[in-house]
């Protein structure tokens, strides 16, 4: 995994919202409720740390919770 800037991180963010919101406004909700977990993830170092190590896999991703 390529290391991302925060700034770079949120200029992706904004332009997935803004496309989500010419194409279909209710699906920021389910944009937003998906970054939580990864947001969730990079604010803990040690969690970024793991996923940004080549070659590791954490195994299977659970569904996320609906919206």
């Amino acid at each position: 995994m390529v290391e991302r800037s925060a700034a770079s991180l949120k200029r992706e963010r904004l332009a997935e919202v803004a496309q989500a919101l010419d194409d279909d406004p209710q699906s920021v909700a389910a944009i937003i409720a998906a970054w939580r977990s990864t947001m969730a993830i990079y604010a803990d170092p040690e969690l970024a740390r793991m996923l940004n190590r080549d070659g590791h896999d954490c195994g299977p991703v659970p569904e996320p919770p609906p919206v």
